[in-house]
C-alpha cells in the first residue's frame, strides 16, 4: 500500500526524480518492480488522481519546453553548439518518455466505471506533439505510437484520431525502414483507413503511400502485408482502378512466386468484397486480366496466322500438335471462349481432322485428345451432338485408330458425357468384337461387360443377357466370355456357368415332355411360359447344339 501510494505523490515536477527512477526500476530485469503490476493494484481514486497527476506534470513540461524548440536544439547539438537550453531541453524530454510509458501502461486496466478523462487528454496531447518531434527523439515517437496502437485497440473515446495517427506514421514508417514488424504493427491498426475521407485533399499523400505498399516486395512477401493490400480495396470504389493500375504498371518485372502472391491478394479482395465494390473489381480487375490475357500481343507478327492455320498444316506432326493444344485450350478456358469460337473448332476436329485420309496418326490424335475436353464437363452437351458422326470410325482400317476411338467410348462412359450406344451402335460394337484384333476387342469387352454381364443384378438377369448377346451375335458372344474373367471374379463366372446349365436342363426335361404331350397342351405350356430365360434357351438349343 504504501509503495503504491509513493508512486502516485511522486508524480509531481517537487519528486520527479523519484517518478523517474521508478520508472527506470521496471525497466530493469533483475528488480522485482513491475509497473503493470503495480497499476493493477491501484484502487479506483488513486487510479484517477495518477492520471491527474500525469496531466498536470505533462502539462507543466511542455510548457517549460515546448516542442518547437526542441528541434532547434537537435540542430545545435548536431552543430556541436552548447547552449544552456540543451539539458534542460533533455530533461523534460526524458520526464515526457516516462509519462508516456506510464500512460501506455495505464490503458489496459481502464474500466468503464472509472474517469479518466485525464489519461484522455494526455494521450490527445502526445497525440498532438507526434508530428512536431525531431527525428533524434524516436524512442518517444516510438512510444506514442504504441499508444495510438494500444488506445485504438481499447475502442477508447477519441480513438479515431489516434488510429489515424498512428496510422500514418506506421505506414510512413514500414515504407522507409521496410521491415516486417512495422508492417505487422500497420495491420493491427488497419481499420483506421475508413476513418480518412477519401475525397479530402489530406488523403493524397495516404492514397501516395498507400500505392506505394503495392510495389513494395515486402508488403508482397509478407502474410500480413497482403491481408493489408487486399483490405484496401474496400477503401473507396474509386481507388480500386488506381490500385489495379499500379499493379499492372509493375507484373512485368515481377517474379513468378510473386505474381502468385499478387493473384492472391486479389481473391482475398474479391472473396470479402460485396455490393458496388464486388462489381468493381470483377469488372475493372478480373475481367481486365482476362482480356489482355486473352488479347496479349506476341513478340512474332505472324504468330496468329500460324496458330489459324495451325489445324491445316500440311505436315501431320503439326496437325496433331494443333489438335492436342486446341483440345487443352478449349478444356481449360471453355468458360471465357466465345460459343461459336467453340463449336467451330469441335467442328474441324471432328467434321475433318477425325476423317483425315492422309494420315492415321492425325485420326489417331483426335481421339486421343477428345478425352482432355470431357474433363470440362460444360463441354458434354455440345460434344453429345458432335461425336455420333464419328461411329464409323470404329470400323477404320488403323488398328491404333480403332483403339483410340475405343478409348474414347470408355471415356465418355466413365464421365457419363452420353449413352456411348448413341454415339456408336451396339450392333457395330459387336461386329467389331467378333471379328477385330485382340487389343480392340478386350477394350470392347471392358466397354460392353456390364450391359451383358451386370454382376450387380440378379443372376436370372445375367442369363437373360447372355441370350440376348448370343441372338444379337453369337460370334461376338463367343469373343466376350473368352476375355470376361479379365473383367470379374471367378467365382461370378462359376454362378453364370452354374445358372446357364440349370438353365440347359430345364430345356432338356421340357423337351421331353413335350414329345409326350398331346398338341394341344403344348401349345398352352409354351404360351404360359413364353419370354422366360428357360424359354429363349429352349429356342436358342437346336442352334447352340447343331
Amino acid at each position: 500500500m504504501e509503495k503504491r501510494e509513493t508512486f502516485v505523490q511522486a508524480v509531481s515536477k517537487e519528486l520527479v526524480g523519484k517518478f523517474l527512477q521508478f520508472v527506470q526500476l521496471d525497466k530493469d530485469a533483475s528488480d522485482p518492480f513491475s509497473l503493470n503490476e503495480l497499476l493493477d493494484e491501484l484502487s479506483r481514486k488513486q487510479k484517477e488522481e495518477l492520471w491527474q497527476r500525469l496531466k498536470n506534470l505533462l502539462t507543466e513540461m511542455l510548457l517549460e519546453s515546448p516542442v518547437d524548440g526542441w528541434q532547434l536544439v537537435d540542430v545545435q547539438c548536431q552543430d556541436s553548439m552548447e547552449t544552456d537550453h540543451g539539458p534542460k531541453v533533455k530533461k523534460s524530454i526524458e520526464i515526457i518518455q516516462a509519462i508516456t510509458s506510464v500512460i501506455l501502461a495505464s490503458v489496459p486496466v481502464i474500466n468503464e466505471s472509472e474517469n479518466y478523462e485525464a489519461l484522455l487528454e494526455c494521450a490527445i496531447i502526445l497525440n498532438g506533439i507526434l508530428y512536431a518531434l525531431p527525428e533524434s527523439e524516436g524512442k518517444l515517437q516510438s512510444s506514442i505510437q504504441d499508444l495510438c496502437v494500444t488506445w485504438w485497440e481499447k475502442g477508447l473515446p477519441a480513438k479515431e484520431d489516434l488510429g489515424k495517427t498512428a496510422f500514418i506514421m506506421l505506414l510512413r514508417r514500414s515504407l522507409e525502414t521496410k521491415t516486417g514488424a512495422d508492417i505487422c504493427r500497420l495491420w493491427r491498426v488497419h481499420q483506421a483507413l475508413y476513418c480518412f475521407d477519401y475525397n479530402l485533399e489530406e488523403s493524397r499523400e495516404i492514397k501516395d503511400m498507400l500505392l506505394e505498399c503495392f510495389i513494395n516486395v515486402n508488403y508482397v512477401k509478407k502474410e500480413e502485408g497482403r491481408r493489408f493490400l487486399s483490405s484496401l480495396f474496400n477503401w473507396n470504389i474509386n481507388f480500386i482502378k488506381m490500385i489495379h493500375g499500379t499493379i499492372k504498371n509493375q507484373l512485368q518485372g515481377l517474379q513468378k512466386h510473386l505474381m502468385v502472391h499478387i493473384a492472391e491478394i486479389y481473391f482475398r479482395a474479391w472473396k470479402k468484397a460485396s455490393g458496388n465494390i464486388l462489381e468493381a473489381i470483377e469488372s475493372d480487375c478480373i475481367q481486365d486480366f482476362m482480356f489482355h490475357g486473352i488479347h496479349l500481343p506476341r513478340r512474332s507478327p505472324v504468330h496468329a496466322r500460324v496458330r489459324e492455320s495451325l489445324l491445316e498444316d500440311p505436315y501431320p506432326m503439326v496437325r496433331s500438335t494443333g489438335i492436342l493444344g486446341v483440345c487443352k485450350i478449349t478444356s481449360q478456358y471453355w468458360e471465357m471462349m466465345p460459343p461459336t469460337i467453340l463449336i467451330d473448332l469441335l467442328k474441324k476436329i471432328t467434321g475433318e481432322l477425325a476423317f483425315d485420309t492422309s494420315s492415321a496418326d492425325v485420326r489417331c490424335s483426335v481421339f486421343k485428345c477428345l478425352p482432355i475436353i470431357l474433363d470440362n464437363k460444360l463441354s458434354h452437351p455440345l460434344l453429345e451432338q458432335l461425336l455420333p458422326a464419328l461411329r464409323y470410325s470404329l470400323h477404320d482400317n488403323s488398328e491404333k485408330v480403332r483403339v483410340a476411338f475405343v478409348e474414347l467410348l470408355l471415356k465418355i462412359k466413365a464421365v457419363r458425357a452420353a449413352k456411348f450406344w448413341k454415339i456408336c451402335p451396339m450392333e457395330h460394337i459387336l461386329v467389331r468384337l467378333q471379328m477385330d484384333s485382340r487389343p480392340v476387342s478386350r477394350r470392347l469387352v471392358s466397354l460392353v461387360f456390364n450391359s451383358f454381364l451386370p454382376v450387380n443384378q440378379p443372376e436370372e438377369v445375367w442369363c437373360e443377357r447372355c441370350v440376348t448377346l448370343v441372338q444379337m451375335n453369337h460370334a461376338a458372344a463367343r469373343r466376350f466370355y473368352q476375355h470376361a474373367h479379365e473383367h470379374t471374379a471367378c467365382t461370378n463366372i462359376a454362378k453364370l456357368i452354374h445358372v446357364m446349365r440349370h438353365c440347359l436342363n430345364a430345356c432338356v426335361q421340357r423337351a421331353l415332355r413335350e414329345q409326350q404331350e398331346d398338341p394341344e397342351e403344348r401349345e398352352k405350356e409354351n404360351v404360359s411360359v413364353s419370354g422366360t430365360p428357360t424359354s429363349c434357351l429352349g429356342c436358342l438349343l437346336p442352334g447352340l447344339l447343331c
